[in-house]
């Protein structure tokens, strides 16, 4: 472990295969915090990159989020599930699209996120994408709206949209 890991870990206050009170790992923590140094040194000690958390959430869900795309290219290059579903039926890619992270969604439609997985509630990630920045448009920056804007275009590129996947559970012929 080098020093830098050491004084993560330590501020951390977890052990190797401890949770938080929200069930987070130092994998999650890691992810979020963007430091590959410690999932390198957290696998070494048999860490599971598809560990969830008390939510069924993955490192790579948090990597997501937080648009460390080092660290979810790192995860993929361990195994780490790109599909894998939270305890709501929701994927990364959704964690892409609450999070408005266009980098990130793009990077996991890039390394195979399936735009037609519905969450529990039956929705894609473009009918989710569409709830959300359909709400408070008034009091979002042009900034904001061109990046939601960015995002369906990127999801558009992609292959999804309302007509393909909220009629049909069929992907579209390409």
């Amino acid at each position: 472990m080098t020093p830098a890991v050491e004084e993560w870990v330590k501020a951390k206050k977890l052990k190797v295969g401890e949770k938080d009170e929200q069930g987070s790992t130092l994998a999650h923590f890691a992810s979020s915090d963007g430091r590959v140094d410690a999932l390198v040194w957290l696998k070494e000690q048999g860490v599971d990159v598809n560990g969830k958390d008390d939510f069924g959430q993955t490192p790579m869900f948090v990597a997501t989020r937080y648009g460390h795309i080092d660290v979810m290219k790192w995860l993929w290059q361990q195994g780490a599930d790109v599909n894998a579903q939270d305890d709501n039926g929701e994927t990364p890619l959704f964690a892409a699209v609450h999070a408005r992270q266009k980098n990130s969604l793009s990077s996991l439609l890039h390394n195979g996120a399936d735009v037609r997985i519905r969450n529990k509630e039956g929705k894609t990630v473009w009918r989710v994408a569409s709830d959300i920045y359909a709400l408070g448009k008034e009091e979002k920056t042009s900034e904001q709206l061109d990046n939601e804007q960015m995002i369906f275009c990127i999801l558009m590129d992609m292959g999804a949209n309302f007509e393909n996947y909220e009629t049909s559970q069929e992907a579209p012929d390409k």
